[in-house]
C-alpha cells in the first residue's frame, strides 16, 4: 500500500490524457501489483511506473480507452519512466487528441477529420462523434484501413477519406433542411460505413469481412456511443439508427426520407 505521507499534494501533480499501449507487470504478490505502462497520444509517448490502488477491480490494459493519468510535476518523462500517481479513464473527449500517433499513420487525415466535426453546431453531436471515432479500438482502424477490397479507395486511410467526403456531400446536399437535422444526417454520413473496420484493414480484407458485410457490423460499433446518446438525445439516437440502416431494409418497410437518400 501506498505510504500517504509521501503522496503527492494537487498543486504538485502534472496530467497526461491519452491511450494505454503497452502494460507489463513488473511485480505482484500478495494483492499488490506494480506496472510499467506506455501511454500515447498523438503529440507525446510516456512511460510510467504505476501501482494500482488495491481496491481497484482490474489492473489496467490496453482495452480501457481514453485515460487521464496525474503524476508529479518534478519528474520529467524526458529522463525516465514517471511515477503515476492516479489514473482515471476518460468518460467525455474534446477531440481525437488521445489517440495513439504511433498506431495511426495518417495524421493529416485525422486532423481534417477533427477540423470539420468541430465545425458542428450541435455540442452533443460532436460529442457523439468524438465518443466514436476518440476511442483507440474504432478510431485507429477507422483511419488505417481502405474501404474496399478493390473497387474504390482501397488504399490505407481510405474508408476515412471516403466517409469524411459523404459525411461534407451529405450536409451540402441538404441546404433547405434544418441545422440540426442537417448536421444529423452529416454526422451518419461520416459513420455509413463505420462497420468496415471489422471487416478491412490496410491491407485488404480481413476475416470478419468474408463472414458478414460491414452493414451487419455498423450498430455493433457503434453501440456504446448510441447507448451514451440515447440518454442525451433520444430521437437523435434513434434517427441515426434509422439513417444508417434504412436503405438496407425490405423494400416498403421504412420510407426513404431525404437524410437517408442524401446519404
Amino acid at each position: 500500500m501506498k505510504d500517504v505521507s509521501s503522496l503527492p499534494r494537487a498543486g504538485d501533480l502534472r496530467s497526461f490524457e491519452g491511450t494505454i499501449t503497452r502494460v507489463a507487470i513488473l511485480e505482484a504478490n500478495f494483492g499488490r501489483a506494480v506496472l510499467e505502462m506506455t501511454l500515447e497520444n498523438r503529440e507525446d509517448v510516456l512511460d510510467v511506473i504505476f501501482e494500482p490502488d488495491g481496491h481497484s477491480p482490474s489492473l489496467p490494459d490496453t482495452s480501457w480507452g481514453p485515460v487521464r493519468l496525474l503524476y508529479p510535476s518534478s519528474e520529467s518523462p524526458t529522463e525516465g519512466p514517471v511515477t503515476g500517481y492516479k489514473l482515471s479513464r476518460i468518460d467525455a473527449l474534446n477531440g481525437l487528441d488521445c489517440l495513439p500517433a504511433s498506431q495511426v499513420s495518417k495524421p493529416d487525415l485525422v486532423d481534417e477529420t477533427e477540423t470539420w466535426v468541430s465545425t458542428c453546431p450541435v455540442p452533443v453531436l460532436r460529442k457523439f462523434t468524438w465518443q466514436v471515432l476518440g476511442q483507440s479500438s474504432i478510431g485507429v482502424p477507422f483511419f488505417q484501413a481502405r474501404a474496399s477490397q478493390d473497387h474504390h479507395h482501397a488504399f490505407a486511410g481510405g474508408l476515412a477519406d471516403h466517409s469524411l467526403a459523404v459525411a461534407r456531400l451529405t450536409l451540402q446536399s441538404l441546404p433547405d433542411m434544418n441545422e440540426r437535422e442537417a448536421w444529423l444526417c452529416a454526422i451518419a454520413g461520416l459513420m455509413h460505413d463505420i462497420g468496415k473496420i471489422r471487416c478491412f484493414d490496410e491491407n485488404g480484407t480481413i476475416a470478419p469481412g468474408f463472414v458478414l458485410k460491414h452493414e451487419h457490423w455498423t450498430l455493433e460499433v457503434l453501440a456504446k456511443a448510441l447507448s451514451w446518446l440515447d440518454r442525451q438525445w433520444s430521437d437523435g439516437a434513434l434517427a441515426i439508427r434509422y439513417l444508417l440502416t434504412a436503405k438496407d431494409a425490405t423494400a416498403g418497410y421504412r420510407p426513404l426520407l431525404p437524410g437517408v437518400m442524401a446519404i
